[in-house]
């Protein structure tokens, strides 16, 4: 709230908002163990996104206390679970929570670089 530009890195929880004609969004972040309303043009960000954000605070006179980003860096998940979140949510077309379950059993950790560099192993 001081108009300082900050960094914060976290977890997409909820989409409370998108407007699909702008991109404008509003969402929780779950960000060092608390939960942040964030805003921002945001067309392709996904609950179960691990982001990095630059903005400033703000205080919206009717929602409170928000982070208003200016900039949305997407970071690829890294363990089994948080894969495991990002494939469920349909960031893959064709993908949903039964079929990334099979996949990160059969392939774990490593699941984001097989479907990227290797996809004719997914018929493993």
């Amino acid at each position: 709230m001081n108009g300082e530009l900050e960094t914060l890195k976290g977890r997409v929880e909820h989409i409370t908002y998108k407007n699909l004609q702008n991109g404008y969004t509003v969402f929780k972040l779950s960000c060092n163990g608390d939960t942040i309303t964030v805003t921002g043009n945001f067309p392709f960000v996904s609950n179960g996104d691990i982001l990095i954000l630059k903005g400033e605070r703000v205080l919206h006179s009717t929602y409170g206390p928000q982070f208003k980003a200016t900039e949305c860096e997407k970071e690829a998940p890294t363990d089994e679970a948080a894969i495991l979140r990002y494939l469920s949510c349909g960031a893959i077309k064709g993908i949903g929570p039964a079929t990334a379950r099979k996949l990160i059993k059969k392939f774990g950790s490593d699941t984001l670089e097989i479907i990227k560099n290797e996809p004719i192993r997914l018929s493993e």
